[in-house]
């Protein structure tokens, strides 16, 4: 099986890029050729928060896709952190590119922190991990309806026939 890409190369590179541009970055799209499935059950290739948290130094993102990457790793709450830094994200694709054998993390909370914090969203794809939620809790409770999100896209892993 083909080597997506190496943790360590988008770490370098996630650091670099951050370095490299202004703050005021308003579209940012990373592809990485996977073809239409990737079957690797290998969690190393799931990147964690302290990959992506450089990025948040470009809090003017309207347009942010990621959807190359095996997000598997990232937690509601760090998704949260993601979503308060980048109040003005329009489109955010996050790991939907590629069907991956680890199974995601994130929740439907992860998706109701940024229908509450990015208020101008539109777009959304992300893996989730389909559970009941409790919607009297935070962050249901305090987060008001986003009418401008017209797409949504949900992906989750697949095992393997």
């Amino acid at each position: 099986m083909d080597i997506p890409y190496d943790p360590l190369d988008v770490s370098d590179f996630i650091v670099s890029f951050s370095e490299c541009f202004s703050p005021t970055l308003a579209k940012l799209h990373v592809d990485f050729d996977l073809g239409p499935i990737h079957r690797s059950a290998n969690s190393g290739f799931a990147l964690g928060f302290d990959t992506l948290a450089p990025l948040l130094s470009f809090s003017h993102l309207r347009d942010l896709d990621l959807d190359c990457i095996c997000t598997s790793a990232i937690s509601d709450a760090s998704l949260k952190t993601m979503a308060r830094s980048l109040p003005q994200l329009e489109n955010f694709y996050f790991g939907c590119g590629a069907r991956w054998l680890v199974p995601p993390s994130l929740i439907f909370i992860g998706l109701a922190h940024f229908i509450h914090y990015c208020r101008y969203l539109r777009s959304i794809g992300m893996p989730l991990s389909a559970c009941a939620v409790d919607t009297d809790s935070e962050p249901f409770s305090e987060t008001i309806p986003n009418e401008k999100i017209t797409i949504i896209f949900f992906r989750s892993s697949i095992s393997l026939p």
